[in-house]
């Protein structure tokens, strides 16, 4: 029996932010978004909406937009999340997927003087000011959100230094919210 990484358990239809560890120290996280997929898939699993690099380094890095059908409930390198809505009414992953995929890989103008580099965090950034445009979720302060995620992420980061982490919490945005 694989062990459960985070607690609570997110439940369909709720979208939330994820930080999977990259590194301790210093703090580092891939940013996507998830959506658990609906009690009637019979499916534990769910949704994962990301950008990824080809794997490269330098001017080689190449990012896209990925779906994948992924676990959180089990991921080993869960550090914490945040429920930062949920899919309204009438609306699926499938939808949120086709509003997503349009975002491009480079960063906003109103990011450039902030953003030294395009990240899969820079995206999330993009990502929510889309989704709060399109009436999916209500996020009126993308920095503050972005610095929620920091501070949850950070505290997983130093736990986990500390040899004290046990598992991913998924707490509540105080930053965004379901429409």
């Amino acid at each position: 029996m694989t062990k459960q990484t985070i607690a609570p358990l997110p439940q369909y239809p709720e979208i939330l932010i994820a930080l999977d560890l990259m590194s301790a120290t210093p703090a580092k996280f891939h940013w996507f978004l998830y959506v658990p997929d609906s009690p009637q898939t019979g499916s534990a699993a769910g949704t994962k909406l990301h950008a990824v690099t080809n794997g490269l380094q330098g001017d080689d890095k190449k990012w896209s937009y990925d779906r994948t059908e992924f676990d959180l409930s089990i991921s080993p390198a869960v550090a914490a999340a945040a429920v930062i809505g949920r899919l309204p009414e009438g609306r699926t992953v499938d939808d949120l997927d086709m509003l997503l995929q349009k975002i491009p890989m480079s960063t906003p103008d109103m990011d450039k003087a902030r953003e030294p580099a395009w990240t899969c965090r820079v995206w999330i950034r993009e990502a929510l000011r889309r989704m709060h445009a399109n009436a999916w979720i209500v996020c009126e302060d993308v920095d503050a959100m972005e610095a929620e995620m920091w501070r949850h992420g950070k505290e997983a980061a130093a736990a986990i230094d500390a040899d004290t982490f046990t598992m991913a919490m998924l707490h509540s945005a105080a930053h965004s919210r379901p429409v």
